[in-house]
């Protein structure tokens, strides 16, 4: 994972430092309070803080997502309470093994960061009407929450 700095000015971007935590980053983002980073990849979600002078961020927990598959992407909430995540595998339904693509709600600990899971959607289930999640997006006071597929 690569660290930047930019220039607000200009928009440039110039590199600070390379975190190697041994995944693939699908997808990263950050607290609206700035104290926090998250990444996902390879089935685990890391929890990161950041430096609030160097922006350097610093692995604080891994959490190894509870269904096994691959994590893809991951969002966090306007308001910094909830992190989503969706999974890379299984894009179809398997009705035998109850098995689909599924987006997973976090609570987030304020304190720490910590992550609680709070809900799991199987969206390749036929009652959820999709095949899994290519990028998720909320609007600015988090009343609605869309996924594409």
């Amino acid at each position: 994972m690569l660290t930047f700095s930019r220039d607000a000015n200009t928009g440039e971007l110039t590199h600070l430092d390379t975190l190697d935590i041994g995944f693939n980053n699908h997808s990263l983002d950050v607290s609206p309070n700035g104290e926090f980073l998250y990444s996902c990849g390879g089935g685990w979600v890391f929890t990161m803080t950041l430096d609030s002078s160097t922006g350097l961020p610093t692995v604080i927990d891994q959490l190894g997502h509870t269904n096994g598959k691959a994590t893809d992407k991951v969002t966090v909430s306007p308001d910094g309470l909830f992190l989503y995540l969706s999974d890379i595998n299984a894009y179809q339904f398997d009705s035998d093994a109850g098995d689909g693509r599924p987006l997973t709600v976090f609570s987030i600990n304020q304190t720490t960061g910590e992550l609680t899971e709070v809900q799991q959607i199987v969206l390749g289930h036929p009652d959820a009407l999709l095949d899994g999640v290519t990028d998720m997006k909320m609007t600015p006071d988090g009343r609605f929450f869309f996924t594409g597929a």
